[in-house]
């Protein structure tokens, strides 16, 4: 295996993408509950089969639940997770391969999301849903797999208080 000079080497590597890993999967997690949970502000039906095809109101619970979902299925989201994946194929992550099926699975999710949106065929409002709830699961999930590969390869819990102060923290 790698001599253990070569592995703390990229500890500060390693590091970094656990704050990338987690800084990046809150958002994802973040966004996908709110539309699956806030039904005041939100509403799923609108932007879903038939209603879809009508103009939202600016400002009304479509639009916003439009604008919402057009940022987690971004361009610049299917480019941070590319490049996650990328670095966890290549081990330029610090972390070995951790996550790249996590991030494989959320780039598909999103990738059908977006898809939808664009006007091909529209998913139904459950199909939206177990699509938001994948990728609640698979964010979870990738926050928890870079946090153990961090403390298995260096023995210790990552601390964010040490990383940059936009950091909150791991969430629960």
């Amino acid at each position: 295996g790698m001599e253990r000079g070569e592995i703390l080497a990229k500890k500060p590597q390693a590091g970094a993408s656990v704050v990338a890993t987690t800084d990046t999967m809150n958002r994802l997690e973040q966004d996908a509950l709110a539309l699956l949970n806030d039904k005041q502000k939100y509403n799923m039906g609108g932007v879903t089969g038939m209603s879809a095809e009508f103009p939202a109101w600016p400002g009304g619970k479509k639009a916003d639940t439009l604008v919402l979902l057009k940022g987690l299925v971004s361009k610049e989201t299917l480019a941070v997770l590319q490049d996650l994946k990328q670095s966890a194929k290549s081990g330029a992550s610090g972390l070995g391969a951790t996550n790249e099926r996590e991030f494989e699975s959320l780039g598909n999710a999103i990738a059908a999301l977006e898809l939808s949106q664009r006007g091909g065929t529209r998913m139904s409002e459950p199909a939206l849903k177990r699509a938001l709830a994948q990728i609640v699961t698979y964010a979870r999930k990738a926050k928890q797999n870079a946090a153990r590969a961090y403390k298995d390869t260096y023995g210790e819990e990552y601390k964010f208080e040490d990383a940059a102060p936009s950091q909150t923290g791991a969430a629960p």
